[in-house]
């Protein structure tokens, strides 16, 4: 099997295209994730509660930097290999359904 420049390119569009998908999910989840540790935080009055609540809240941003990171690799691996950010041979119909 050979590989050219369109088989990375490929691989490159569809990495962007499956993360640009499930980012804002991620991000939605994490962020309730944040929410809920801040509530835990404010709510408790013991140490232990308060210790708890921040830590979620700290796993909660290191979990939106590790994913902005990964959307910005997939923007960069897109552009070093000219990718455009579509797929080219995603089938467009099912054949079951038409």
């Amino acid at each position: 099997m050979t590989f050219n420049g369109s088989y990375f390119t490929g691989i490159a569009t569809s990495f962007n295209s499956v993360i640009a998908l499930l980012l804002p999910a991620f991000i939605g989840l994490v962020l309730i994730g944040f929410a809920y540790g801040l509530f835990i935080y404010v709510k408790s009055g013991s140490g232990e509660d308060k210790e708890k609540g921040k830590s979620i809240m700290i796993w909660g941003a290191i979990a939106v930097i590790v994913l902005l990171s990964i959307y910005g690799i997939a923007n960069l691996l897109q552009s070093i290999t000219g990718a455009t950010g579509t797929v080219t041979n995603a089938p467009t119909t099912l054949p079951g359904l038409q």
